[in-house]
């Protein structure tokens, strides 16, 4: 199975921006170091963070963005929880320098 996400938030940045989509494949059981994932965390609903671990059913996620921090890095975490791994992400093209999308025809 396969669902189709929108990002939010900027802790993935520069590999996933805000309004990017991404193509997550939810049937997948084993995760490896550097994979994107999307974690279902009771705090935060889903994020997408990257696999910094993976040993014995236990997982530690991080984010690329160095400035920005997260309740759920850095901590022992259930795979059980994880979504899915993405697989494939689109741009939204026509961005700005911070990243929000333009408008190209005003009415």
């Amino acid at each position: 199975m396969f669902k189709l996400l929108r990002v939010t938030g900027n802790s993935m940045n520069p590999a996933l921006l805000p309004q990017d989509l991404i193509l997550v494949r939810t049937i997948c059981k084993s995760f490896c170091a550097g994979e994107i994932v999307v974690f279902n965390s009771q705090k935060a609903g889903l994020v997408v963070k990257r696999v910094s671990s993976n040993t014995a059913g236990v997982v530690r996620l991080k984010g690329d963005n160095p400035r920005l921090g997260s309740s759920i890095c850095d901590q022992d975490l259930d795979t059980q929880r994880i979504l899915g791994k993405v697989i494939g992400k689109w741009r939204t093209p026509f961005r700005d320098k911070m990243g929000k999308n333009k408008t190209l025809v005003e009415t």
